[in-house]
């Protein structure tokens, strides 16, 4: 009984999440054909430029200690947690505008980049108060969070549009869906968050952040691997490409992975809260994993086979004729994003039972592989084709690999 309990409350759970995600995800669906026709390939290009930037710094801009807040047993260290995540975030954040702001200040980048700092800190936030959440197993909150954004963002971005305001209607809508999302988070966590500010003694904070140190010395490096191995396409092509390519390669990758963010966050936060609350109580979670990689494997089933069957007339129906080449990317990319979507669900075991340090050693054959790519595709092959089926063939075959590597490494843990 114990255990069809606990497979009842993870699918309860995934549902929960998964219904809130899909209402988020039906939005920029609808709003996408507007989208589509309000902005340039251009400015999609652009605007992937300016968040993949973000992404990268956001991504360890709490040094991975928010990940962390999942783990310890009580409540206590999990808001010392929160507490070193935030300073952390504020501090990073800071350290960013100094360097936008004197790169802007000698004519390197546009200005519009000191908004990526705001960026950085509101994204860093908002992973902070979903984490916490998690822990808590709000998934309803979290579920109105991401309807609430989702609405924020893309009402913001089509009114931009209409207001003729190019890419940057596209970044100033995305920063209004965060405003509102942290609003949100804040206003009902603001009470609690600055006693624990006001009576956390600093010195606790130290001996928090020793004892997690793997987070930022190990799983920061893991983030990063994985972050350029989503954007680092994004930092390349613009090197051998022009703009027009990259936006189309943006655009098509924006509909591929919104599933992948919203329904795959949502089975991979309820499999991480519990797979790790489990760890706690020395239960064996492979049984968790199997149902898991199960559940991700049928959801993402139907992208890669619409894609396949018609990708390019999709888009060009669906978008707009000056989307069909968009189409035809995101169908050759669309194997690797299928098992990418059932890897992410399970890869925060290797936080769970500390195996980040061989995770990242088999991620950077996989940044490598993107890397000869795209530079195969722009010096020798001059044709960005060939280069997205070395990506998505080499990718599909490391995922599946990554995912049977994590599980026979949760089976040896516990033959120990």
């Amino acid at each position: 009984m114990a255990i069809r309990s606990s497979g009842s409350e993870f699918t309860k759970n995934v549902l929960t999440l998964a219904t809130g995600t899909a209402i988020a995800q039906a939005i920029p669906f609808l709003i996408l054909p507007v989208l589509s026709r309000l902005y340039a390939r251009e400015d999609f290009g652009f605007f992937s430029i300016f968040m993949s930037v973000v992404s990268g710094i956001a991504v360890i801009v709490s040094g991975r200690y928010d990940l962390a807040i999942l783990l310890p047993k009580s409540n206590r260290d999990s808001y010392r947690l929160i507490l070193l995540s935030f300073y952390i975030c504020s501090a990073v954040s800071l350290l960013s505008f100094v360097v936008v702001g004197i790169l802007c200040a000698v004519g390197l980048i546009s200005c519009w980049f000191l908004l990526i700092p705001v960026f950085v800190f509101l994204t860093g936030l908002y992973q902070i108060f979903v984490n916490w959440n998690n822990r808590k197993k709000e998934y309803r909150k979290i579920s109105f969070f991401r309807i609430n954004n989702s609405i924020a963002i893309n009402g913001s971005s089509a009114l931009f549009g209409f207001l003729k305001l190019n890419s940057f209607g596209l970044i100033t809508g995305n920063l209004a869906g965060l405003i509102f999302s942290d609003f949100i988070f804040l206003k009902k966590e603001i009470k609690e968050f600055v006693h624990q500010l006001r009576t956390t003694k600093f010195s606790y904070l130290k001996l928090t952040a020793y004892k997690y140190r793997e987070m930022p010395k190990v799983n920061s490096i893991q983030a990063l691997i994985d972050m350029y191995q989503l954007n680092g396409i994004v930092y390349l092509v613009p090197v051998f490409f022009n703009s027009a390519i990259l936006g189309m390669y943006s655009f098509g990758m924006r509909i591929l992975q919104a599933p992948v963010n919203l329904i795959g966050g949502a089975i991979a936060q309820v499999y991480y809260q519990r797979a790790s609350e489990k760890f706690c109580a020395d239960e064996n979670i492979q049984n968790l994993m199997k149902e898991t990689i199960k559940k991700a494997a049928i959801i993402a089933l139907p992208i890669p086979i619409i894609l396949l069957l018609s990708g390019e007339n999709l888009f060009a129906f669906v978008f707009s004729e000056k989307w069909r080449i968009a189409g035809l990317y995101a169908k050759i990319l669309s194997p690797w994003i299928y098992f990418d979507f059932i890897r992410m669900t399970i890869s925060q075991t290797a936080i769970i039972i500390k195996i980040q340090k061989q995770m990242a050693k088999i991620s950077f054959v996989g940044i490598s592989i993107m890397t000869i790519a795209i530079v195969y595709s722009g010096l020798v092959a001059k044709d960005i084709l060939q280069g997205f089926y070395i990506i998505s063939i080499s990718y599909s075959l490391l995922d599946i690999f990554i995912i049977f590597w994590i599980f026979n490494a949760v089976k040896k843990h516990y033959l120990k």
